[in-house]
């Protein structure tokens, strides 16, 4: 018959490592929900491109955000704006004029706040259509994307087709 301290003692243990382990599933559940509602804020920002709406895709934006994005042949380097009104203004310089934009989220990955993407599309301006294949790094702060950057993967083509 097994005395009362030493039952004492073991049921001690099994409760902390039952409430340990509840614990660590609270957390992994709370780490997965926030990682959906980031990939859903990215999803989300993504579907709206083809809006043009300007309003409604920098809507998910701090307006403090870091956009890092891919040179064109204008330019002699990737171009990095500091704040929601500089993504505003660069972005609509570039889709202002287009006939048509479709985009593909091939992959998406959370880690936390970070926010992996891999994305195909096809643009339209002037009768030209481009095909393009970005990689992209979010990062998310309180619902809204923080740092977006922006990489140009293997197969892609910024010419016209």
């Amino acid at each position: 018959m097994m005395n009362f301290k030493v039952y004492r003692k073991k049921f001690a243990l099994i409760t902390a490592y039952l409430i340990s382990i509840s614990s660590y599933a609270t957390q992994a559940e709370k780490l997965k929900e926030l990682e959906q509602t980031n990939m859903r804020i990215v999803t989300d920002f993504y579907r709206a491109w083809p809006s043009a709406d300007m309003e409604k895709i920098t809507a998910y934006m701090n307006d403090t955000v870091i956009y890092t994005g891919i040179a064109h042949s204008h330019q002699s380097e990737n171009p990095v704006l500091n704040g929601k009104q500089a993504f505003h203004d660069y972005w609509w310089s570039m889709i202002k004029n287009l006939e048509k934009q479709k985009i593909e989220v091939v992959r998406i990955k959370a880690i936390g706040d970070t926010i992996l993407t891999e994305r195909k599309g096809y643009l339209t301006l002037k009768g030209k259509t481009y095909f393009v294949h970005v990689g992209s790094f979010f990062y998310i702060k309180e619902g809204k994307i923080e740092t977006f950057t922006e990489y140009l993967l293997p197969v892609s083509s910024m010419k016209a087709h």
